[in-house]
């Protein structure tokens, strides 16, 4: 019996799966050995089961005066973790340049002044808001979500071909596309899927955590140190955290836990369940400790800002690190204090 890919050929654009020289590219082998235990009719079969979710949850779009089911390509483009830090670096970017030049579009309009833009293509434009002009939203913040559309050239590089800042329509079909191909391709998610939420919980943990430790945005003194001086307080648990976030970003990149092909497929068969397990108890450990230090930066806070009535849970998660860890009054190794409330977490230990 044949192979999935037995028969395909190569096209004049960049293929996402095989390199020139027909062998599949470092980051989809796996993926390729995988799916080559399917057969056509495997992957027809769950085409049918796809649009079959999908027509019956009514995810269709219009087009034309017609509905169409949405389209989903059943073979995922997977993306390198080193080229998926340079597009989330690009994207944040590019989003930030865009929300300084609103902020200017309806203000000082300095873009219009110097010539960059002119005037009559922004009063013309359709998406001009002139209500909006002189208001400044909360934290400076215009673009609320942002769909930056991204497609690879004949070379392989990625482009951006629009960045769309209006609400988008599409955010559902994102989370239905995930979900959907979980029910179609059960083994070739299991794992990847937690991974990718927790990489999320502790990408927020990391962003709290400088928060906690900024006078303009909590008061309170800098890296939470009560006393002034040369005390460094938690300054460098920063680098700490966001070590042990990217980390996490790099284990999370989903790995298939398909079977892949050995003997030259003729008995034996080799799984990667056991490493997915492996690297997500690997993500689990490493969250307990980003845990424990947001819990710890927290309870000093809680500490410096004084006279604050906790909720249950609040008093009883502080009450918890207190237990563990004692409040921070002199600079001193924070390492072991961090390490004993991430063993109590992982051993169950309540919280709150």
């Amino acid at each position: 019996m044949g192979g999935l890919f037995d028969r395909y050929q190569r096209g004049p654009a960049y293929d996402e799966m095989f390199g020139a020289d027909g062998l599949p590219h470092p980051h989809m082998r796996a993926l390729h050995n995988a799916l080559q235990t399917l057969t056509g009719d495997d992957l027809a079969r769950r085409a049918e089961a796809r649009d079959r979710s999908f027509r019956d949850q009514g995810i269709v779009f219009s087009h034309a005066g017609e509905e169409w089911i949405f389209p989903l390509d059943l073979i995922p483009r997977l993306i390198p973790a080193a080229e998926w830090e340079l597009v989330e670096a690009g994207v944040a970017q590019r989003v930030r340049a865009l929300e300084v030049f609103l902020a200017d579009v309806y203000g000082p309009a300095e873009v219009v002044r110097d010539g960059v833009v002119p005037r009559s293509l922004l009063t013309t434009s359709a998406g001009l808001c002139r209500p909006a002009h002189g208001i400044q939203p909360p934290n400076g913040v215009r673009v609320h979500l942002a769909g930056i559309d991204i497609v690879r050239d004949q070379a392989g590089l990625l482009q951006v071909l629009e960045d769309n800042l209006q609400v988008p329509s599409g955010m559902s079909y994102v989370v239905e596309n995930r979900r959907t191909m979980a029910r179609v391709f059960p083994g070739l998610f299991l794992g990847a899927t937690g991974g990718i939420a927790l990489s999320h919980a502790a990408a927020i943990a990391v962003f709290r955590i400088a928060k906690l430790m900024s006078p303009a945005f909590t008061g309170l003194p800098r890296f939470l140190t009560p006393k002034a001086g040369a005390r460094t307080g938690f300054a460098t648990v920063q680098k700490t955290a966001s070590a042990l976030e990217a980390e996490i970003r790099h284990l999370a990149f989903p790995l298939g836990a398909l079977t892949a092909p050995v003997a030259d497929g003729v008995e034996d068969y080799a799984p990667m369940t056991p490493r997915v397990v492996e690297k997500t108890h690997d993500i689990v450990r490493r969250l307990a400790r980003l845990a424990a230090i947001e819990l710890v930066v927290a309870a000093q806070a809680i500490e410096l800002r004084g006279g604050l009535k906790l909720g249950r849970g609040t008093r009883n998660a502080f009450a918890f690190v207190r237990k563990h860890v004692a409040k921070l009054d002199e600079d001193r190794a924070t390492g072991p204090d961090f390490e004993r409330l991430a063993a109590a977490i992982l051993a169950g230990e309540p919280v709150a």
